[in-house]
């Protein structure tokens, strides 16, 4: 039969008014009949009170943990409703449910689990422990520590969400990935973005930058800007007293980085490629060489004496209809001197595996990146290699070794910048018709960086790390570490000044003359070489006390610490 909004609307009345059910379920009802009324059928004879008493049932049950023990206090609700209930102390409970329902268990600590009640009265639930952040192990300052232990100002970030981003520069896959760590970069020129990482704002009007700690290493930012990312296990910020081990160098916060080791079992190989495109982020809109001179024509009349026009209406009009290019160019420096795409590529190998006694971890990457200008020698190009093995001599001694060299090159232009570009007026040519290059705005276009030499920046740092780890026989919690480091810099710097020459098209003659620029060929080179060594020894004390039959890190006492820091 169907029914028609008359019979819909006396329904609902009779139940909200006479019937026990509650005034939802009458709800209920007036959006089923509501179906009905726009064309579903009704077979059979149905009283609403019989509906919602044949829906409803009861069903118990019993939540117990994974050891059989009553859980109280658990959540148990009708998934996909505010309907619910908790269990009692003995992790009993009772909750009135529609047939095909499901019944949703949770609680803190654990895993929520979903059952449907399936026409059942009786649903026992076992719930499993969750493995929640609160057993991260976290690199702190003087070790590792649980992340439930923890009570200072620690934030972690890992190494896989760090290879999300594509970015040569690893300082740039910080940015809004820690709390309160703030990366500007001041530049987009390759492998030199001049990056400034800053924690918790500036604290003095000078170095604002925080220490920098690579493998228990204190190094300067430039090592976390060269690390290949698939490299990084993980990285760490300390704030405030978290870093006051590392004293007065800690005070604008220490980043500790720490590197993938190796793993027991079959070597593990993985290979990646990323080919990527890099953009401006905004290209400013240049005026044209019309709308440019009819604003200086304005900007003339407002000045005292009779000055002529800059441009007559009909140059103006050549500058528009672009019928003479050589000698009224509509030139769009913007787009002359950028690039609209440029290529970034990326290659990672990496093999890692071991025996339950060595693990070792074999790495290798590298990158390029182009430059967003044209005609111009920027570019950079890096190359990672890493070698780390950890040994177990005893159950009580462990030593490790860590090598790592990064091997990069960094070509940029000799003389010119972007604001040589935005001043440029665009009634003056950049390239005439027969593809000849002009001088451009005060002969210093920036087309022709190419031809004025280049500066070329190559840097190759090596970083040895060897360590040793001792647990001192029956004396649980007493360790003493020690690390001696051997870093090996080299840097070979170019800077190559040449004559550069272009062409000014001549109106009498119609030719078109080169002019070469007075500037003498002078070729530099600077080599320069650095050594550093660092010996530290660690001797800690964990302190552990038991609650409730559950280990519990009261504190690291730092017993001693030895660093011996001879360098040249």
């Amino acid at each position: 039969m169907r029914l028609n909004s008359k019979v819909m609307l006396r329904a609902w009345t009779v139940l909200s008014k006479k019937s026990l059910v509650p005034i939802s379920f009458s709800c209920a009802v007036l959006a089923i009949l509501t179906i009905t009324d726009a064309g579903a059928s009704v077979v059979g004879k149905t009283t609403s009170a019989a509906f919602f008493q044949q829906q409803n049932t009861t069903i118990t049950g019993t939540v117990t943990d994974e050891g059989n023990q009553p859980m109280p206090g658990v959540a148990v609700t009708l998934k996909g409703t505010t309907t619910g209930v908790t269990t009692d102390a003995n992790g009993k409970y009772s909750i009135q449910a529609p047939q095909g329902a499901i019944l949703a268990f949770s609680v803190i600590g654990y895993q929520n689990q979903e059952f449907p009640t399936s026409n059942r009265n009786v649903i026992n639930v076992k719930l499993q422990p969750a493995q929640t952040e609160l057993d991260e192990v976290v690199v702190v300052g003087y070790g590792t520590q649980k992340r439930e232990t923890l009570t200072g100002s620690i934030s972690r970030v890992k190494g896989e969400d760090l290879t999300k981003n594509q970015s040569v520069n690893v300082s740039t896959s910080l940015s809004g990935r820690l709390p309160g760590l703030v990366v500007n970069q001041r530049n987009g020129v390759p492998g030199s973005e001049n990056l400034n990482i800053v924690i918790r704002g500036s604290s003095t009007f000078n170095n604002n930058d925080p220490l920098i700690v690579v493998d228990g290493v204190p190094r300067g930012t430039g090592a976390l800007s060269t690390l290949n990312p698939q490299d990084i296990e993980s990285i760490t910020v300390l704030k405030d007293g978290s870093a006051a081990i590392y004293g007065a160098r800690a005070a604008n916060g220490v980043l500790l980085v720490t590197t993938k080791p190796g793993a027991r079992g079959k070597t593990n190989y993985n290979f990646s490629y990323v080919y990527g495109i890099t953009n401006p982020t905004k290209i400013p809109e240049m005026m044209d060489a019309a709308l440019f001179s009819e604003v200086v024509n304005e900007t003339y009349s407002y000045l005292p004496g009779n000055r002529p026009p800059y441009k007559t209406a009909a140059e103006i009009q050549k500058y528009r209809d672009g019928s003479d290019p050589i000698l009224y160019p509509n030139t769009n420096w913007a787009d002359v001197a950028l690039n609209r795409n440029t290529p970034q590529k990326r290659l990672n190998f990496q093999a890692s595996g071991g025996s339950d006694k060595v693990r070792y971890m074999l790495s290798f990457g590298s990158a390029s990146q182009g430059s967003n200008f044209k005609n111009q020698p920027y570019k950079y190009n890096q190359y990672n290699a890493r070698v780390r093995i950890d040994a177990d001599l005893s159950q009580y001694l462990t030593v490790g070794a860590n090598i790592a060299g990064v091997f990069t090159q960094r070509t940029q232009a000799n003389g010119t910048d972007f604001s040589t570009t935005l001043q440029a007026n665009p009634t003056l040519p950049a390239i005439y018709p027969n593809g000849l290059l002009a001088g451009g705005r005060f002969d210093n276009s920036p087309l022709l960086s190419d031809r004025r030499g280049y500066q070329q920046f190559n840097n190759d740092p090596i970083t040895t790390t060897f360590t040793a780890s001792f647990k001192v026989p029956h004396v649980d919690g007493l360790v003493l570490d020690a690390s001696y480091n051997y870093d090996l810099r080299n840097q070979f710097n170019k800077n190559l000044s040449q004559p550069h020459y272009w062409h000014v098209y001549n109106p009498n003659t119609k030719d078109y003359t080169r002019v070469d620029a007075n500037t003498p060929i002078q070729l530099t080179d600077r080599y320069d070489r650095w050594i550093n060594t660092n010996l530290r020894s660690f001797l800690t004390l964990e302190i552990i006390m038991f609650l409730a039959a559950v280990p519990y890190r009261v504190f690291t006492l730092v017993l001693s610490q030895i660093r011996i820091l001879p360098g040249r």
